[in-house]
């Protein structure tokens, strides 16, 4: 009996006591993507080019598994659970595919590590989100560091010039480190005098520069015109003056003392000369909640969104003892790097096979002895198992082979 379309797509068929969706079979799910060839040697060399900058300057490589108790995220109330993917483990403990890596390496540092201060630490892997997003996958890539035991300031700079230096050395040109403070703001937030769950909408508002929800909450909670003022001016400073102009608008205490220490980030790395990558926002506050200071993002016309993303938290890290440890890093989105730099004209190609080499079937070990030989001395080379040279000649041709080399007859 012929099946129509709907009987197609609820088709299972049984086999070894499995149940298999045939209508899935050549389907992926939402928010993840397969790599070819192409893709990627570009995602590899762009991920070892951002790994070799952190190895230069000091950071050791670490690796933390996929799978992570709940209560590695969910412990400081920082990650909603509800955007993981979440298991129950076969003792009932809850599990999850890690959203974050940062966490795990909180993990590590506080139970396996005696650290000898400054720790630093470099990471690439898979990190997972339930939600599919605009400009982010479900499974996405995140090559990052950690200055772990240092609140220096000079601290703050090294990770961001080290972004910088990561993303030129990925071929990125264009490019801008958005510097700001959480401080500033959480200074002027915390003069508003809101309860918990109207400073949380108020935080999320600001996040999204959302000045009419701001303007809304802090009128009807009965913050002064002054203050309300002074949030949302605060929001529209960007570039050369906004330092300026933010010292003009706060007064709080806590604010004033997070644009010194803004100041003084932003000074060292212009005395590195990496001025011309910078531009000041002095109300960034970035969507964690775990952020204590000093935040940056890198933005690209090339992407509509983040790149990287990073900042000091100082509550995340703690040793043995439960004593807390400052830190600061960032993460590189890594498929978001790859897209910009694909729409750019600068992402990595794959370099093209140096030999192919077909034989007569007399001349297979022949012309394998020939493959090794050339790799010995350097070479990309690879046997074809191809019998005919015209043939040959054709598949060079499609793979953009540099050289062909056809082991005939004696």
């Amino acid at each position: 009996m012929k099946k129509n379309r709907l009987q197609e797509v609820l088709f299972l068929t049984f086999y070894d006591g499995m149940v298999y969706n045939i209508s899935m079979k050549y389907k992926m799910p939402k928010g993840v993507c397969d790599y070819l060839p192409d893709e990627c040697y570009a995602k590899n060399t762009t991920e070892e080019q951002l790994l070799n900058v952190f190895r230069q300057n000091g950071y050791e490589r670490i690796e933390t598994p996929c799978i992570e108790y709940a209560d590695v995220f969910t412990e400081h109330g920082l990650f909603p659970i509800e955007t993981a993917f979440k298991m129950t483990d076969t003792d009932g403990s809850l599990i999850l595919l890690r959203p974050d890596i940062t966490m795990p390496l909180s993990r590590i540092v506080s139970t396996k590590i005696t650290p000898v201060l400054p720790l630093k630490l470099c990471y690439l892997g898979d990190s997972f989100s339930l939600l599919a997003e605009d400009n982010r996958y479900r499974e996405f890539t995140q090559a990052g560091l950690e200055l772990i035991g240092s609140n220096s300031y000079l601290a703050d700079a090294e990770v961001v010039a080290l972004a910088i230096e990561g993303l030129r050395a990925a071929g990125l040109q264009d490019f801008l480190i958005e510097l700001g403070s959480t401080e500033i703001l959480r200074g002027l937030i915390e003069e508003c005098c809101l309860d918990e769950k109207d400073e949380e909408e108020l935080i999320r508002s600001v996040d999204k520069k959302n000045h009419f929800a701001i303007t809304e909450i802090l009128n009807a909670k009965g913050v002064s015109r002054a203050l309300s003022n002074a949030v949302t001016e605060l929001l529209t400073l960007f570039g050369d003056d906004a330092l300026k102009e933010a010292y003009r608008l706060v007064k709080p205490k806590k604010s004033r003392i997070a644009l010194d220490r803004l100041s003084e980030v932003y000074d060292a790395l212009r005395a590195l000369g990496y001025e011309k990558y910078l531009s000041i926002d002095p109300g960034l506050l970035n969507s964690m909640n775990f952020y204590t200071g000093i935040v940056f993002k890198g933005i690209s016309r090339h992407f509509g969104a983040p790149i990287l993303s990073g900042g000091r938290y100082d509550n995340l890290f703690t040793d043995k003892n439960k004593s807390a440890i400052p830190a600061t890093g960032f993460a590189v989105g890594v498929q978001n790097l790859l897209t910009a730099l694909t729409r750019s004209g600068n992402v990595a190609e794959r370099a093209s096979v140096d030999y192919v080499i077909g034989a007569k079937k007399e001349q297979a070990e022949r012309a394998v002895r020939l493959k090794d030989r050339l790799i010995r001395d350097g070479f990309r080379a690879s046997y074809t198992f191809i019998e005919d040279e015209a043939k040959l000649k054709e598949y060079a041709e499609k793979v953009k082979a540099k050289n062909i080399v056809f082991v005939g007859g004696e």
